[in-house]
């Protein structure tokens, strides 16, 4: 799986227009989303057949033009044809992002457009991504597949909380993996709460237990009861959050699990501290968020070595 990713004509047309590369940061974030192999680009025929026409004269970039689009078709990108004669460009590109919707992840603009941002869902303007806000996050994935922030990136919970919904609204996919040591005070975080207004989504936790705690993958009834140290109590308080559609996973081998990992279809948020500690008032963590399918199908080989934690009545 690619991220497919929707850039208006402008935005080819800053990386088609000669030795206009490299004057400010926009610049380079544009060079980078159209090479980075990562990304599946939603093209369109009459996009390429403009360009082709632009720089007829000059035999050689038209060649550079085609190769471009060669390029980024053969990295699994799709191709549109509109079926109407274009007379706007950005009634084009609406045409376009409400096509492809249920498909694409992002959609860019180069700069504000009220018309198309109205109209299409979840719209990126490059000239606005400020760090932490969600824009600046969709343009780091788009051209790099991965970044990371750190505790002083962000001023308030709220803020914190605003990015990792902005992250999770990402998500075209129905599951959702968290991979903690513990199963406590995760009821009491803020990140967790937007739940309540996605669901239903299979959720499922890989964590570790010890060893007495998992025989045979059953949790006692007096475990269930709300002990604060045992997994019961998890499931107490983040059933009215995730609801029914949760699973628990455990493990009494400390060699498969240390990690605090939230995976939400090819999305990596990898934390350097308990979940429950990510909040402005601690001084000590880094979020990673990486786009690899290949580094969650890693991951996910050692699901086999977890049981599932029957909860009993």
């Amino acid at each position: 799986m690619q991220i497919h990713i929707l850039l208006h004509k402008s935005i080819f047309e800053m990386y088609f227009t000669p030795f206009s590369f490299f004057k400010e940061e926009k610049d380079v974030l544009i060079f980078n989303i159209l090479h980075n192999q990562q990304n599946a680009l939603i093209l369109s025929r009459e996009v390429f057949a403009y360009f082709r026409e632009k720089y007829k004269d000059d035999k050689k970039f038209v060649k550079f033009v085609d190769a471009s689009f060669t390029k980024w078709l053969s990295r699994g990108g799709k191709i549109y044809k509109s079926a109407q004669v274009i007379t706007d460009w950005d009634d084009y590109f609406i045409e376009i992002a409400q096509k492809y919707e249920a498909t694409c992840f992002f959609s860019f603009l180069l700069s504000e457009n009220k018309q198309i941002e109205n109209a299409v869902n979840e719209v990126t303007i490059l000239s606005k991504g400020i760090k932490p806000h969600k824009d600046w996050a969709k343009m780091q994935l788009a051209a790099y597949s991965t970044f990371n922030l750190r505790y002083w990136d962000f001023a308030t919970n709220a803020q914190i909380s605003a990015f990792f919904y902005g992250l999770f609204s990402l998500h075209k996919h129905n599951e959702i993996m968290l991979v903690g040591r513990y199963a406590e005070n995760l009821n009491q975080h803020h990140i967790f709460h937007f739940y309540e207004n996605i669901r239903p989504l299979s959720f499922s936790y890989y964590t570790l237990n010890a060893p007495e705690k998992i025989a045979e993958g059953k949790l006692p009834p007096e475990q269930k009861k709300g002990k604060p140290e045992i997994n019961g109590k998890w499931w107490n308080d983040l059933c009215p959050i995730f609801g029914a559609n949760m699973k628990l996973f455990s493990t009494s081998d400390r060699n498969l699990i240390h990690e605090r990992k939230i995976i939400f279809g090819n999305f990596i948020i990898e934390l350097d501290d308990d979940i429950e500690n990510i909040k402005v008032e601690r001084q000590t963590w880094k979020i990673d968020i990486t786009f690899s399918p290949k580094l969650v199908q890693s991951i996910q080989q050692k699901w086999a070595n977890f049981i599932e934690v029957d909860f009993l009545d």
